[in-house]
């Protein structure tokens, strides 16, 4: 059973951005089973490495998207997104740590954080990118 299961009240209406979201949620969820299935701290750091260098990616895209149609929260848009990844680089460190064990908390706090930002600061945007033709 996944930690997480994508629903309709995830969807932004952005095809790319949607797609985007699924695969960070699929990534906790393949995280979430593999400390389930007790793989191992190396096949722990190969997912967590992906999901930093996805939501990176990720982020660049919602952000490039709202500079080149000047929307007006990017700058808080950003910060939250930058913190964001200030944590996952953390935690990508600290897996390297031998010392350090991922648990559920840290699984919750992925699942949590993803679920409260689509809900919550990604929904701001969607009236101003329909206004921009966004696909």
């Amino acid at each position: 059973m996944p930690l997480l299961e994508w629903t309709e009240d995830l969807n932004v209406g952005f095809e790319l951005i949607d797609k985007q979201h699924k695969v960070l949620l699929d990534m906790i969820n393949e995280l979430y089973d593999a400390l389930m299935e007790i793989r191992g701290q190396e096949a722990l750091k190969k997912i967590v490495n992906r999901m930093v260098e996805y939501a990176a990616i990720h982020f660049m895209t919602e952000e490039k998207h709202m500079v080149e149609y000047g929307y007006e929260d990017y700058e808080n848009h950003k910060i939250i997104h930058d913190s964001f990844s200030r944590k996952a680089v953390d935690l990508k460190n600290q897996l390297s740590d031998d010392g350090f064990v991922l648990s559920l908390d840290v699984l919750n706090f992925l699942r949590d954080w993803l679920v409260e930002h689509i809900q919550g600061t990604d929904r701001k945007y969607i009236p101003f990118f329909k206004e921009t033709n966004f696909k």
